[in-house]
């Protein structure tokens, strides 16, 4: 089994999880730099998008083909979003919302950790 065979495998059962567990109440949440990835399975069965900046044109066809509200204008406009900034879109909305994140008061300490040889 190679490591495309694993991924598929994983990537199956994701599907499987997002098209049948909103029965039971259980609702699932993906986030990834890659939409592309996704299979159109997974993300067709996603009810709300919140995208950030996307260069790619395969990631923007992705995104596009899985969220209906998506305009060609709105499409146009993810490779221009500056940090902080997203594209809120989903079934309850009727149209794409932009969000400005405002930046947390007390900055995390996500510093790339140094190592030292002993």
């Amino acid at each position: 089994m190679s490591a495309d065979d694993d991924t598929s495998f994983y990537l199956q059962g994701i599907e499987l999880i997002a098209k049948e567990a909103r029965k039971y109440g259980l609702f699932l949440c993906l986030s990834t730099q890659m939409p592309k990835d996704i299979p159109l399975g997974v993300l067709s069965q996603m009810g709300t998008f919140i995208v950030h900046r996307l260069i790619n044109e395969q990631d923007k066809k992705a995104v596009e083909s899985a969220a209906s509200s998506l305009n060609k204008s709105m499409l146009s406009f993810l490779p221009t979003m500056g940090a902080g900034e997203a594209l809120l879109m989903g079934v309850d909305f009727s149209m794409p919302l932009l969000l400005k994140i405002t930046p947390p008061v007390k900055t995390p300490c996500s510093e790339t950790p140094i190592l030292n040889k002993k």
